[in-house]
């Protein structure tokens, strides 16, 4: 009997390696399941940083005006208070992978893969996404700085409301309408502090989502155009716009290898951003994938992805939560 004459549908052009197209194919995959997963990872200042370990990114705080006399010299005003803020890479790998038996079918079956690299990405993601969350946080939690404190504190608001979160903001519209007034302490104090309103997001988690919903009024077209009340979509309120996430901070945490990520964050309901500068995230090839290296010892190939990046609140009056006593 003759040799069977084997075919590799993922070999490039016909010759070469016969997995090839596979890895193309694994990483474009990973790519779009990472950014279809991240929430927090969507918003934010971001840095690709091609060598040494971090970033600097510049803070100013304002300048003044003032009436100017025609015919005499303008000597200008005081410059801006300037500070710099510095962003260092995390000092481990975030990675998730698998091994996979030589005989498996996974190479050669793309919706097999998809499901792989899916899963990757997305637990690379939640851990990125609690990771930015954090940084919201304390953000918000950071008083005022500068030589005359021109850098303005954060705004945290410890609600007097005392937990549970359900206890605090039950299922009601007296839960709803009292969760909307923190919201609009949180908008007021940014107001106070001159932060945009143009591009404020309120992360929430699914269950505040759930309190907000029982005021009607809000999915009323009559009362706000955004929100629609057919289709149920709670899109902004208190003048930002509502991103809902299971990645919100919840506990206490005091082991991450990399300190900046720890803080006790167990009474933490809700983290709000002025706008995209309130924290900031640097990266060198953001998800990347693992390829599939073949170890003659385990007859197995590992696919994974791979993450590394560092992150870090930049502009503290832009950065805002609600907790609760």
């Amino acid at each position: 009997m003759a040799n069977a004459t084997l075919n590799h549908p993922l070999q490039s052009l016909g010759s070469g390696d016969a997995q090839a197209l596979a890895l193309k194919q694994y990483a474009g995959m990973l790519l779009t399941a990472y950014e279809t997963a991240t929430v927090f990872g969507r918003y934010g200042l971001k840095h690709q940083i091609t060598s040494g370990n971090s970033h600097q990114f510049p803070r100013l705080w304002k300048t003044s005006a003032s009436e100017h006399t025609a015919g005499t010299e303008i000597v200008g005003v005081n410059a801006p208070i300037t500070k710099e803020l510095t962003i260092a890479v995390d000092s481990k790998e975030l990675v998730s992978a698998n091994h996979l038996s030589k005989y498996d079918d996974f190479i050669a079956h793309y919706d097999t893969r998809a499901q792989v690299a899916t899963e990757h990405a997305r637990a690379i993601a939640r851990t990125v996404d609690v990771r930015l969350a954090r940084q919201i946080i304390l953000g918000a939690r950071q008083s005022a700085s500068g030589p005359n404190s021109e850098f303005p504190a954060g705004n945290l608001l410890d609600s007097p409301r005392t937990g549970p979160i359900a206890t605090a903001y039950p299922a009601t519209l007296t839960g709803s309408k009292a969760f909307q007034s923190d919201m609009e302490e949180i908008a007021q104090k940014m107001d106070e502090k001159d932060v945009p309103r143009d591009g404020r997001v309120g992360f929430i988690t699914p269950y505040i989502d759930r309190v907000l919903r029982q005021d009607d009024s809000l999915l009323s077209n009559d009362y706000q155009s955004v929100n629609g009340k057919l289709e149920r979509r709670l899109i902004r309120v208190a003048g930002f716009e509502l991103v809902m996430t299971n990645q919100m901070p919840s506990t206490n945490v005091t082991t991450e290898t990399d300190s900046q990520y720890n803080g006790d964050f167990s009474t933490t309901v809700a983290c709000f951003i002025g706008d995209n500068s309130a924290f900031g995230q640097v990266f060198f090839t953001g998800i990347e994938p693992l390829y599939a290296d073949k170890t003659s010892t385990h007859r197995a190939w590992m696919f994974g992805a791979a993450f590394l990046q560092g992150a870090k609140w930049l502009r503290t009056e832009a950065c805002g939560e609600i907790a609760i006593a």
